[in-house]
């Protein structure tokens, strides 16, 4: 019944240690952030349309000879996925 009734205490001082470890985690980033320097004069871009499109597309595996893609196209408008599947799955 004791041990019941420890459980939350044990808990609550498990739980502390992540809880410090974000906090000092968090500390880490916003200094990093600070330390950036002001934004420089940026580049006007065009409003995204949410199209993406992609012309002979080629990819190999890193250190192999032969591509496993080569020369694929497709586009895709805004909603729609693709997927690509492969012996590896």
């Amino acid at each position: 019944m004791r041990r019941r009734a420890l459980a939350p205490i044990e808990q609550s001082i498990a739980a502390w240690r992540s809880a410090v470890q974000a906090r000092d985690a968090y500390g880490r980033i916003k200094n990093q952030l600070a330390a950036l320097p002001e934004d420089e004069e940026s580049m006007e871009l065009p409003r995204p349309k949410g199209e993406v499109r992609v012309e002979q597309l080629t990819y190999l595996h890193p250190n192999q000879p032969e591509p496993v893609l080569r020369g694929v196209s497709f586009s895709l408008a805004p909603g729609e996925v693709l997927g690509a599947f492969g012996p590896n799955g």
